[in-house]
């Protein structure tokens, strides 16, 4: 049985917690009210002739009340970050007793008349006695709709690390090392044989590294002092990405805009290229990587052009990249993307 909706997100509201848990111990199992009980350290023997009311008659707002037995239990479910309902903590007494649920222990403490649970361990618990019925059933499906909206009331807890990540994570950082080892050699080695040598402009930052993202950038990829060709390897799309990045007021930059809107030779060559180039626009307020298939004129003239660097890139896989005669490969690859931007590159390096 599944919902597109949760049952208990449709109301949304701040203070909604304490409701939902109700709901919930009241339309169970009374096993699940008797467990909980007990795990908050009371008696759950009086739960099967329990009854629910909420609001709790006089107590504060974001409170129930649970008659038991044995006596009247308040409840208070609070989100992070949250104080519990004031003046709470004056139910207790006459027998009755307050259960708080939240991130963190009620000021206060806990007591014989002020019992605490964290939601970590209330939400453990509730895994486990999910598991014990049927998702079909009322109380199977209750349990899980109720844990499926904690997250979206902002409950969340850190659950440790998997056996099989941390098996993972020294071979990880080894590998990766190894990677960027042989990216240093594979660049080294690339300069030779790109088509007009260049100057080296810059290389990629520890940060980048980081990031995943290897790179060298060459000087002068359209004869602008702010233009460069960027040769990558980006680890999360997994692709080299072979990049003419183009100052914003250079000339090249303004070529390019002009050519792309007049869907001449520029755009057909660069349809023909494959895998396909994409016109990448950066600017500190927004990035957008478009088509070259879907660039056209209406779509340029929306765009403020001066206010981006330019880019016409081309992605390959990395299963493009293993086999001898990868630089000779990347070098084409690098001509091929030159040769279609002729009508905007005067020199490509210098």
């Amino acid at each position: 049985m599944s919902f597109l909706v949760n049952l208990f997100s449709a109301g949304g509201a701040a203070g909604a917690l304490t409701p939902a848990l109700m709901a919930v111990l009241e339309h169970t199992d009374r096993d699940v009210l008797a467990g909980l009980l007990d795990l908050a350290g009371l008696d759950g023997a009086g739960a099967g002739d329990a009854e629910f009311r909420y609001p709790a008659p006089g107590a504060p707002q974001g409170v129930g009340e649970i008659a038991l037995a044995q006596g009247r239990l308040w409840l208070a479910a609070v989100a992070p970050g949250e104080e519990p309902p004031a003046a709470a903590g004056d139910l207790a007494g006459d027998g009755g007793r307050l259960l708080v649920i939240s991130a963190g222990a009620p000021a206060g403490g806990a007591s014989p008349e002020v019992r605490w649970l964290s939601w970590e361990r209330l939400d453990r618990w509730l895994a486990r006695m999910a598991e014990q019925y049927d998702p079909e059933s009322r109380t199977g499906f209750l349990l899980r709709q109720f844990r499926a909206y904690l997250p979206e009331a902002g409950i969340a807890y850190f659950t440790g690390f998997t056996p099989e990540l941390l098996a993972a994570a020294p071979r990880a950082l080894r590998d990766l090392g190894a990677f960027y080892r042989q990216a240093e050699e594979f660049f080294t080695q690339l300069e030779a044989s790109l088509a007009a040598g260049g100057r080296l402009l810059r290389a990629a930052r520890p940060q980048d590294l980081l990031a995943g993202f290897c790179f060298r950038d060459y000087a002068g990829a359209g004869q602008g002092d702010g233009d460069f060709l960027r040769i990558a390897l980006n680890l999360e799309p997994a692709e080299l990405q072979i990049a003419f990045w183009l100052e914003p007021g250079g000339a090249a930059h303004q070529r390019l805009r002009a050519a792309l809107q007049e869907d001449g030779p520029l755009p057909a060559a660069l349809r023909s290229l494959r895998p396909q180039p994409v016109l990448r626009l950066w600017s500190a307020a927004d990035e957008q990587q478009i088509p070259v298939g879907e660039v056209d004129a209406a779509r340029l003239g929306r765009l403020d052009w001066d206010a981006y660097t330019a880019a016409v890139q081309v992605g390959h896989p990395f299963a493009d990249l293993s086999g001898e005669g990868l630089l000779e490969r990347v070098a084409g690859w690098v001509q091929d993307l030159r040769e279609a931007l002729s009508p905007i590159l005067t020199e490509v390096l210098h």
